[in-house]
Formats: structure tokens, sequence, C-alpha cells
């Protein structure tokens, strides 16, 4: 896997239980939080290490000056961020935090467009040429995120509609 999608340039802000916390993403190697409240307010520059999971997931890890190292997953898709820290005084966390992108990467560089195109004209073929309905549930995962939210799930809507494509006999024109 490639580094494609890394959002380099992105400002977010990540909202965990016992505080918030604000990353900019400066390059595939450099990374800037800043924590502006509380007992572990501070900002700070660090090396990272990110690594491709696949689908907008990178796993980023990272050892800050104070000798605190902390370990992301980051699934830029559905906003959530899974850290994993180990505190100078040998503590362990575990945390989930919410993202809010605050600025955009500088480049968009995502294969999700043409991913997502071919897999609609597939899930279309089976559905409307086959007359497959079980693709309606090949094709749509539940967990599924909207990006426009004014758009009704597609699977909801075709679930309805799955009756009128049941196998039938199919002729072809001569």
């Amino acid at each position: 896997m490639t580094m494609q999608g890394f959002p380099v340039g992105q400002e977010m802000e990540v909202t965990y239980p016992l505080f918030k916390v604000y990353l900019t993403i400066q390059s595939e190697t450099e990374l800037t939080f800043a924590i502006r409240e509380g007992e572990f307010a501070r900002t700070e520059t660090v090396a990272i290490q990110a690594v491709p999971l696949g689908n907008s997931v990178f796993a980023v890890s990272w050892k800050e000056s104070n000798g605190a190292t902390v370990m992301n997953i980051q699934d830029y898709d559905r906003g959530v961020f899974l850290s994993f820290v180990t505190l100078t005084s040998g503590e362990f966390w575990r945390m989930t935090g919410l993202m809010v992108v605050t600025r955009p990467a500088k480049k968009a560089s995502d294969d999700r467009p043409e991913r997502n195109k071919a897999l609609a004209v597939e899930a279309m073929i089976a559905l409307f040429q086959r007359r497959d309905a079980s693709a309606v549930e090949r094709f749509y995962a539940p967990d599924y995120v909207q990006h426009n939210p004014h758009i009704p799930k597609a699977a909801t809507h075709f679930r309805r509609w799955s009756p009128i494509y049941r196998p039938t006999s199919i002729t072809s024109p001569v």
C-alpha cells in the first residue's frame, strides 16, 4: 500500500473523553498536536510513522519529547480515532475520539470515487440486468457512511423494491 490518501495539510479537532486535541498533519513524517486546556496542555511537533491500512484508515505513531508514546488508528471515513498512549508514568490509556476536520488536506488524493463508481456499476448490472435482488445484501454494507445527508441510503430503497427483481425466466430478444 502507498501513502496516497494520507491527508497532508489537514487540520483536525479530536475529542476524547478527557481532553480535546488539535492535530495538523505537516507531512507524511511530521505532525503537530496541541492540547489547549487541562493538565496535559501543550503543543509539540513530532516525527511520525504512518502506515496505510486501507480504505482511508492509517496507523500513526510517535514519541513525544517527554517520553510518552502514542499509537493512533485514524479512520478518516468515519471520523474516529482509536488512540493508545503510554504516559511517562507507565500508565497506559486506550481512548476513542471523534474527529472533525477544521481545514481539509492540501490535495485530495483518494481513489474512492473510481472504486465507488465501479462498485455502483457492478451492483446496477446485478440488480437491473440480471434481476438479482440478492445484490442488495452483497453490495451494500450496513455500516456504509452516507457522505451526502440529503440523499437517502440506496440500500433501504432497493430492499423495498427487491420483490420486483425476483429471478424470473428471462428471454433474450431474437
